[in-house]
């Protein structure tokens, strides 16, 4: 299991704001995340403000994830030991630990350079492990990079000529594709980058892509999702927010085909149940009636937790009380 502030000292403060310790909502965060409640967050800092850093929510529902799925393969891999060591004396109800299918985190962002900066800092807080070279840079030349291009070069004006306003620039700066998905796989002390989804643990990805993968009939990768994040749901319901709810009908359900040996998969999701297991995330700068709608529809049995925008007190003028008398010479003045 990942230990933050161990992590944090030893890489100089990833997530700190002057790179010394880690900051409270941060902490806050990865205590909410740690219940195993569903979690809309409406209150995020939007990262398309100028001087703003969309990190410190990331970080804590990034090292969520990770410490889920490390815990889940260690349970696997001490089970696996048992079961060789009991033979064939061996008790199979002991030893339910798995689901369908090994994704278990399923991350859902707008656009392909946000996705870049997830799986940058998940291999920044992963410290135990290596990445994969190859695949890392198969994955940056195609996602990442692309706000180090000179903006010559796709014949745009100079950025202090650019009429568009600082809000936009941030906002589609860099890999502005909404069409993106992959798999990160944690194999012994090696993270790869892969386009085999069902051998990943994590599966990053476009609500509009996974759609895609949906229509043509790889719903089973969805099968065994327990950690759903839907970070800038915002921006994502600006572009459509029917593909998340097609996703989420999707999430959970059993395979057509089971697997070979079914001995070792939980009961609850034999019985179609692994939808009270699952923990929904979702994030973003404000709320709407579809965001709602998508939350108050999520039965998790460990309950929620919501934070919703703060009412704003607004900006009070005062205004000088007129002596009835003055009136007149008051009016004269404004209109003359």
């Amino acid at each position: 299991m990942l230990h933050w502030g161990e992590v944090n000292q030893e890489y100089g403060g990833l997530y700190s704001e002057h790179g010394e310790s880690i900051s409270t909502q941060q902490v806050w965060f990865f205590d909410q995340c740690s219940t195993y409640r569903d979690i809309l967050f409406a209150n995020k800092t939007p990262f398309y403000l100028e001087g703003s850093e969309d990190v410190d929510i990331m970080g804590a529902y990034i090292v969520h994830a990770l410490n889920h799925v490390f815990r889940t393969r260690d349970c696997i891999d001490k089970n696996d030991a048992k079961i060789a060591e009991l033979g064939a004396d061996v008790d199979s109800e002991r030893f339910q630990d798995q689901g369908f299918t090994r994704p278990k985190v399923l991350i859902l962002l707008p656009f392909a350079s946000i996705m870049y900066d997830v799986v940058m800092s998940l291999i920044k807080l992963t410290p135990s492990a290596e990445v994969d070279e190859e695949s890392l840079k198969l994955f940056s030349d195609k996602y990442g990079g692309e706000e180090q291009k000179d903006s010559k070069e796709k014949g745009q004006e100079p950025d202090n000529e650019d009429p568009k306003p600082e809000d936009f620039k941030l906002l589609f700066k860099g890999n502005s594709d909404e069409k993106f998905i992959t798999g990160i796989q944690f194999t012994g002390t090696t993270i790869k980058l892969s386009d085999d989804l069902f051998s990943s643990d994590f599966i990053i990805a476009s609500p509009c892509r996974l759609v895609d993968e949906i229509d043509v009939g790889n719903v089973d990768i969805l099968s065994s999702i327990e950690i759903l994040i839907i970070d800038h749901a915002d921006i994502i319901a600006m572009q459509d927010w029917s593909h998340v709810n097609t996703i989420i009908q999707q999430l959970n359900r059993v395979p057509d085909e089971l697997p070979n040996a079914t001995m070792r998969i939980r009961p609850w999701y034999l019985e179609e149940e692994a939808q009270f297991y699952r923990q929904t995330m979702i994030l973003g700068s404000y709320s709407n009636k579809d965001i709602l709608e998508s939350f108050n529809r999520s039965s998790n049995y460990e309950g929620k937790m919501m934070r919703l925008m703060s009412e704003y007190k607004g900006v009070n003028e005062w205004f000088s009380k007129l002596w009835e008398m003055d009136k007149a010479d008051v009016r004269t003045r404004m209109f003359s």
